[in-house]
């Protein structure tokens, strides 16, 4: 199951978010290895998850075991490739405009599920994100991932590098930061290229459509604190 959270109705899922939390950290930490200052043994919650933090998240439908899921931040705010991950953008530098949303902790929980329903899970999440910021005139995500995922989103979303590959020898990964354009020739390759129908489509569409004025309301809001 797709569901999409943000200010419009976290006070209903906040039980999800407190699972949410816990996959993480069995992913981040458990399964990459990751050691990230301030997070708490068994959550992974960190600063730049906020209130207006925007998430996506897909179940298994049996038994509701998170299969993938990520948040989403305004670009122009603070977030982790401005403040932890900066000088990783050599090339281009993060863009900080209202049309940018910035894509962290993605997780795909292979443990968890079979790789029939993680690969579905990222499809879907992917196109979702793909609907929402098209529906709310946002036009680019950031994000910072390793190398191999680069490749991956670039066979469905035009997509370019903000820096050159970043070795990290704790993790023995290369990481690049780039962006990613939110089109509709990008919607349709990544449909035709995931194998989306039609009725995949509509489910997308009825967990997007609540939280398009959430993100319409935060874009024009800080435009307005900005104009002041």
């Amino acid at each position: 199951m797709l569901r999409i959270i943000s200010s419009a109705n976290r006070d209903r899922h906040q039980d999800l978010l407190e699972k949410l939390w816990t996959s993480r950290y069995r992913v981040t930490h458990d399964q990459w290895g990751w050691r990230v200052p301030g997070v708490k043994a068994g959550r992974d919650h960190d600063a730049f998850d906020t209130d207006d933090t925007l998430y996506v998240v897909v179940t298994d439908a049996a038994d509701e075991t998170i299969a993938a899921a990520v948040r989403l931040n305004p670009g122009w705010r603070p977030h982790m490739l401005t403040e932890l991950f900066s000088e990783c953008c050599d090339l281009l530098a993060p863009p900080t405009d209202r049309a940018t949303f910035e894509f962290s902790r993605y997780i795909v929980d292979f443990d968890a599920c079979d790789r029939a329903t993680c690969f579905a899970a990222m499809n879907r999440l992917e196109v979702a994100i793909c609907k929402l910021c098209l529906a709310s005139g946002v036009d680019r995500v950031t994000w910072f991932t390793r190398k191999a995922v680069y490749r991956r989103t670039a066979k469905a979303w035009r997509t370019e590098p903000l820096g050159t590959p970043a070795y990290f020898a704790q993790d023995d990964e290369h990481y690049i930061a780039g962006q990613s354009f939110m089109e509709p020739d990008g919607l349709g390759r990544a449909t035709q290229l995931y194998r989306l129908g039609e009725a995949d489509l509509r489910t997308i569409d009825e967990a997007v459509r609540p939280h398009v004025p959430v993100l319409l309301d935060l874009i024009h809001e800080d435009q307005a604190q900005h104009a002041a």
